[in-house]
């Protein structure tokens, strides 16, 4: 799935204008294909985690 900001999908209003850099920062080794994950600026106590399953492989990180 393309994410939003290589389809030129902005989150700011038409009337700003700014300048999208994607960076990659390397590979994502998921050999189960589990991916479990929560917000760090939440306390563990509250935090509810993200859980997705996807094909297990090698996934390009970039942000």
């Amino acid at each position: 799935m393309p994410s939003l900001i290589s389809r030129g999908i902005s989150p700011n209003p038409p009337s700003v204008r700014c300048r999208w850099m994607c960076c990659r920062w390397g590979d994502l080794h998921l050999p189960t294909g589990r991916i479990i994950a929560c917000d760090p600026m939440t306390e563990l106590e509250d935090a509810q985690p993200y859980m997705q399953t996807v094909p297990p492989g090698v996934y390009p990180v970039q942000a």
